[in-house]
């Protein structure tokens, strides 16, 4: 099974997604992607029988048990499926139901390095962040050092510049 062939069922479904996040920003960069993160927003109340739907439609691809999510655990991510399709990791991410527009959910990113769109029918990606070119934190989430790590590593790799106080690890206030 295709890539494409997997997109065109979830669009069968009526779900509305997009490609956002590394893959969209590997593509604009000319590397090759690790991963791609579908995007479905919009959800509102999925009926049970589009779920059902969408796991039959999907039953042809290798299905695999999904390792974490990055939303700080602040509750962006309702769902997440993970499938392996020509040999790239697909996540399929079901945002909780307040984001209804693509808009809402590229402004929750954690960092705008990862505010990149993919359109795959065109196969053009675009950078819908500020300050292209300057890690920036977008929203107020608690981020693992492990995350910062890791977003240092994609930002030197493509020659974003880092902030001094980047990697600085937060500390709890006292109770007292």
């Amino acid at each position: 099974m295709k890539i494409e062939d997997f997109l065109s069922k979830l669009t069968g479904l009526n779900l509305e997604w997009v490609i956002l996040g590394g893959y969209a920003r590997d593509k604009y960069h000319g590397k090759e992607p690790k991963d791609l993160d579908i995007i479905v927003y919009n959800t509102g109340e999925v009926p049970i029988s589009t779920m059902i739907k969408l796991e039959m439609a999907m039953q042809k691809y290798v299905h695999k048990e999904h390792e974490g999510s990055d939303d700080g655990g602040d509750g962006r991510i309702e769902e997440v499926l993970t499938y392996k399709i020509e040999g790239i990791v697909v996540d399929l991410i079901f945002w909780t139901k307040k984001h209804t527009t693509v808009e809402s959910v590229i402004n929750s990113f954690d960092y705008n390095i990862n505010q990149y769109i993919y359109d795959f029918k065109s196969g053009v990606s675009s950078f819908l962040g500020r300050n292209e070119g300057m890690v920036i934190k977008t929203g107020e989430h608690t981020i693992p050092l492990e995350r910062k790590v890791r977003i240092e590593q994609i930002a030197r790799n493509l020659g974003w510049k880092i902030s001094d106080d980047f990697l600085e690890v937060e500390v709890p206030k006292c109770p007292f």
